[in-house]
């Protein structure tokens, strides 16, 4: 009778622990799954951060110059209304305000 006992105990034992053991190992493959697709996150995250620094560092460029270009004084050159950008029937143009006064 204890035999039956002792062998019913060991195989509910290796029962259990084989369970545990697949659990724990399916559990680790979905990590490694996780870990890979995370890494792959960061990757993108760091390309798609260059990015935005890049066309920053152009928008900036591109605004001094044209802070500085829409600067200039007009004074010297004797008109007081200047076009700077024609796109079909719209118009930016540099106009003096000093001398609307």
């Amino acid at each position: 009778m204890v035999g039956r006992f002792a062998i019913v105990g060991a195989v509910a034992t290796l029962f259990y622990c084989a369970t545990r053991g697949n659990r724990a190992r399916l559990w680790h493959r979905i990590n490694l799954l996780a870990l890979k697709d995370a890494r792959n996150a960061i990757v993108q995250a760091t390309i798609a951060q260059a990015s935005v620094a890049d066309e920053n560092a152009l928008m900036q460029r591109v605004l001094a110059k044209a802070d500085k270009f829409l600067q200039q004084d007009d004074a010297a050159s004797g008109k007081a209304d200047r076009t700077v950008l024609r796109l079909g029937m719209f118009r930016v143009s540099k106009v003096d305000h000093s001398r609307r006064a």
